[in-house]
This record gives C-alpha cells, structure tokens and sequence, in this order.
C-alpha cells in the first residue's frame, strides 16, 4: 500500500434525511458499481453498528473457472490488515505489564546488540518510524521462497542500511512487522502464529482465519486475481512466509468484523491501549497520518476518531474502517489485486451510509 484516500473522501456520500429503507439499496449499488466497473472477480462487504451487523453484500467468484460464488465467508488474504491485529497482539502485552513500547528492540532480541537496529524501539515498529525500508523490487515481493521462522525471513533486510535514524520520519514497511512478530514470540514464549490463534482469533471469535502456507489448499478460499488492463485473471502465487506478521493472514469479512468488535468492547485490549492505538504518531503531509498499527482517516475534536486499514497484494485489495465513538465498523474484502483505490473509495461510501443509519435509529 503506497497511496492513501484523502480525508474528505469518506464521507462524500453523506446526505442526511434519506429514508433508512432506501440504505440497504445504496449500499447494494456501491457493492455492483465496484463489482461491474473495475473487474474484480469477487468481492464482499459488510457494515455494523454497536456490534451488530446491519448490512452485508457479496458479488462474484470465489473461483470464477468452477463458478464457485463469494461471500462473506469466503476466506480471502486480508493483506496488510494483518498489521493491525500483530499490533493489537503487542498492546495486549503492554496491558500485562510484559511489554514496554518505549523500549529497544535489542532488549528482546538479543542478535540486535550492537546492530545499527539496536535504538529502534518497539514503538517505531509499530508507527512505521523505524527507518526499515519496504520490499527493494517487485521479485523480492512476488517470492516463493519458503523462511522456515520470523527469524529466517528477518534475514532478507536486517543487514540493509536504515533508511532514516530511527523515530526521524515515516516509511510504511512491512519489514518492520516481521521484527515485531520475533518480539511477540521473545516476550510470550511462544511461535508468532501459536500466539495469533490463542490470543487474537480465539478471543475474537474469528474461526476461519489463519496464516497462509505456501502451495496449501484450503476449503473455501479464494483462487488469486490480478487485474490488467482488458481484464482480470489469475494471478501467480507467492510465498507470503517472508512477511507473517505484516501481511500473511487470511480470513474472511465475517472474522475482520468479528475482530473489530471484539476490539471496540475491549475484550482483545484496554480502552486506554485502544485510545493509545488511535492517537497519531507521525503527521503526514502526503496522506493519512499513522498511530499504532491503524490510519487514522480522521482525529477531529469532537467528531470522534475514525481508524482502520487498507491492504493490497497479489489477489487482494480490501479496507477496514473502524468508529470506536459509535462502535461502527465497515469491510470490504475483494480477491483482485490492483483495486485498491476503488475498494477504499467504495468502503468510505459505505461509511457515510452507516452514519445515516445511526441518525435514522437516533430519531
């Protein structure tokens, strides 16, 4: 993810008054206008208020060769959504008083003493802040190379020079991910994805997520697509073993609403770990700001804070908005890379309808 949707983007659908009966139906005609207007082959999406979902809309194919339908529980790669939950997983060790953000990483991983990573703290980790650069080409992205751990995949950019000292700037990295996901198994004891599984979508009730295995085949997940410039077609896997913690799950637009109300009702992290998560660490003048591990789409006082995060890869493209004020959360989850714009601009019309569900229920 390179580019990001301007604020004033989200709410342009907005138009108050409109009758709640009529809202399923828009919301239905943003789902055909993505689905129709930019190839994708399968997408879902979903909306929910105070923990409930009042709306959900799938189009198109899980497997378009087999004519296999999408919905929302078909599993699909959530890309780099996948941050926020690694981060929710660190912030649950802040709440246990086993982790402090502030903190070198050299304290945890030992290898790092005297490494020039050595000052960068778990907190420019998380922010995006600690001068690790992203992937250095297309081919090192595309791999199908198989790392066996965290610590084998950290290999690939751990003696590459810092891009900044450490807590200087903004540069959106994966990489960083990877180290944070080595910190949770050096402060819990346990595998990265051993601690996801107990700690994140057992606590949240998330049944059909997990980690992506190279050459795997999974009952009901998505075949992978790219979209070119006449039309979509599948795309050639990759290895996503280099960047578990930043980009490596998959899951389904059931389970991501199941995380982020288990993250809004505070059964995942304290409301004071979630309100350290919404507050922006670096403001941007070329995008969205950045707290920890979430976008903040928008911090005004007194409207309230709008967090989440987008994603894309091969056979991705997918957004997540969360409003912890009034506990709505907006999905959408598409098996077509290059859509990503689309996919966020579509999911900020989607947020502005929910918002004049909750003025319908309010009156």
């Amino acid at each position: 993810m390179k580019k990001l949707i301007p604020i004033m983007i989200l709410f342009a659908s907005v138009q108050f008054g409109v009758g709640q009966s009529n809202l399923d139906v828009r919301a239905d005609k943003i789902m055909e206008a993505l689905f129709n207007d930019h190839k994708i082959v399968g997408l879902s999406g979903a909306y929910s208020l105070e923990g409930e979902i009042k709306w959900t809309s799938s189009e198109g194919h899980a497997h378009k060769e087999e004519k296999l339908p999408f919905t929302s529980k078909t599993l699909v790669r959530v890309a780099s959504i996948t941050k926020s939950m690694t981060a929710v997983a660190i912030m649950q060790l802040v709440d246990s008083h086993d982790l402090d953000i502030d903190k070198t990483i050299d304290l945890f991983l030992p290898e790092y003493e005297g490494h020039p990573y050595a000052k960068i703290t778990v907190r420019h980790l998380l922010a995006h802040m600690s001068g690790i650069g992203a992937y250095q080409s297309g081919k090192e992205a595309e791999t199908t190379n198989e790392y066996a751990d965290l610590k084998s995949a950290a290999k690939v950019f751990d003696s590459r020079e810092l891009l900044f000292k450490p807590g200087e700037k903004y540069a959106y990295t994966t990489y960083g991910y990877v180290i944070l996901g080595r910190v949770i198994e050096a402060v819990s004891g346990i595998k990265y994805e051993a601690y996801m599984q107990e700690y994140i979508f057992e606590k949240a009730g998330m049944k059909n997520s997990g980690f992506e295995k190279f050459e795997n085949n999974y009952v009901g997940k998505s075949e992978l697509y790219n979209k070119g410039k006449r039309k979509s077609k599948k795309a050639k896997p990759n290895n996503l073993s280099n960047r578990l913690p930043g980009g490596g799950c998959y899951s389904t637009v059931e389970d991501i609403m199941h995380f982020s109300h288990a993250l809004i009702e505070g059964k995942l992290i304290s409301e004071e770990r979630l309100q350290d998560m919404a507050r922006v660490q670096y403001r941007r003048t070329d995008g969205n700001p950045y707290g920890l591990g979430f976008f903040i789409y928008q911090d005004t006082e007194g409207e309230g804070v709008l967090l989440g995060h987008s994603g894309t890869q091969t056979g991705s493209s997918c957004q997540l908005f969360i409003v912890p004020k009034n506990k709505t959360v907006v999905v959408i989850l598409a098996n077509t890379s290059n859509v990503w714009d689309h996919v966020v601009q579509a999911a900020g019309n989607l947020l502005g309808i929910s918002q004049e569900h909750i003025e319908e229920l309010e009156k």
